[in-house]
């Protein structure tokens, strides 16, 4: 049986600060957990162009939290830019990834004020990413639950909220 925590702490870069797309402080608008292997932490950048940054961070398999350094600091244990555009949200299992951001076909027209549809897009780390499925429009935290092999996602879109499973890729 699983157990659900309510929230414990926060974390966030020394001295503070972050910058979208650019400099070694990303500005991360999701969260999600690998279980796979030794088991990760995976934030995602939101970005309305392509560039945004997904970065893996390490958990202690004992504790569940993030794995600190001999330095007493959390490092990165791999990031990469995603070419997917309005990116929301990205969650991966075994560096298979799911990432959440506007369908291509609507990309060139972010930031005209509409909400376009969304798509889930998958692909392995650093190597390819290539639209999978549309999703509910704003869909943008994603979850993988390896007891039943499904891909959970909600939407933030006002009046219209939504929460979908579906199989993981």
């Amino acid at each position: 049986m699983a157990r659900f925590r309510p929230q414990i702490g926060a974390y966030w870069y020394a001295g503070g600060g972050c910058a979208n797309t650019s400099g070694t402080k990303p500005c991360f608008a999701s969260l999600g957990i690998d279980h796979g292997g030794t088991g990760s932490f995976v934030a995602a950048e939101h970005t309305e162009r392509g560039g945004g940054r997904i970065v893996r961070w390490p958990l202690d398999e004992s504790t569940g939290l993030p794995r600190a350094g001999v330095d007493g600091v959390v490092h990165a244990v791999e990031a990469f830019d995603s070419p997917v555009w309005g990116m929301q949200g990205a969650v991966s299992y075994d560096n298979n990834f799911v990432i959440s951001g506007v369908c291509p076909e609507y990309a060139g027209n972010i930031g005209d004020g509409v909400d376009y549809p969304s798509c889930l897009h998958r692909g392995i780390g650093g190597e390819s990413t290539t639209s999978w499925t549309q999703a509910p429009k704003n869909t943008e935290n994603l979850s993988y639950w390896p007891a039943t092999k499904e891909l959970w996602l909600i939407s933030e879109q006002l009046r219209e909220r939504v929460t979908v499973h579906v199989p993981f890729p």
